[in-house]
């Protein structure tokens, strides 16, 4: 089962519903933040903690629209090489809202 940009599970959609800005700034902070700390850039560490967050928030948007679309914890676990518990205690009351 794959997504298509076409899928949506009630009117959400992981693949258009995370911020384009977000994706954005993600690739536009990714490769220089940690060579500039190591080299002496403290000013930087606080852009690494702020790409930490937003690829926090993209996994979580990812994981909520995957289990809406029917997909098991076992299977997101999978892939992110995490066991299903690890899953599952990570990030179960942000995709269930009855939890």
């Amino acid at each position: 089962m794959f997504l298509r940009s076409s899928d949506s599970v009630g009117g959400f959609n992981p693949l258009k519903d995370v911020p384009k800005t977000m994706v954005y700034r993600l690739a536009a902070s990714c490769a220089p933040t940690p060579r500039r700390v190591a080299a002496g850039d403290i000013e930087a560490l606080a852009s690494m903690v702020t790409l930490a967050h937003d690829v926090e928030t993209a996994i979580q948007a990812a994981v909520i629209g995957l289990r809406a679309f029917g997909y098991s914890w076992t299977e997101i676990a999978t892939r992110l090489g995490i066991s299903r518990q690890a899953a599952r205690q990570r990030w179960n009351a942000a995709s269930d809202p009855n939890s």
